[in-house]
């Protein structure tokens, strides 16, 4: 899902096509549109629905300090994860 422009609307619509599949361990999402709105989703689909993901990519999106909070509130106490990435590129200064 690298550099495909992606929006909230479209990671949300994602994200509602993977509640209850439990099959992806990987989500790269690098180089998209996603904004703070879109990480708040994956946040509560993390917390509510998903018990596979172990490695997310949201480098180089349009994330602000909200949105980082709230990915990591959701994966706060798992030992799951192995690796998340959402740091490089995103904005400072919020929407």
């Amino acid at each position: 899902m690298t550099d495909k422009k992606l929006t909230d609307v479209e990671l949300i619509q994602l994200i509602d096509h993977m509640k209850d599949k439990e099959i992806i361990t990987r989500l790269n999402l690098r180089r998209n549109k996603i904004r703070n709105r879109g990480v708040k989703a994956l946040a509560e689909f993390i917390t509510k629905h998903d018990s596979t993901l172990t490695e997310i990519n949201l480098n180089r999106n349009l994330i602000t300090q909200d949105g980082v909070q709230a990915l990591l509130n959701a994966i706060h106490g798992t030992i799951r994860f192995s690796d998340i990435k959402i740091g490089y590129g995103n904005k400072s200064t919020p929407e």
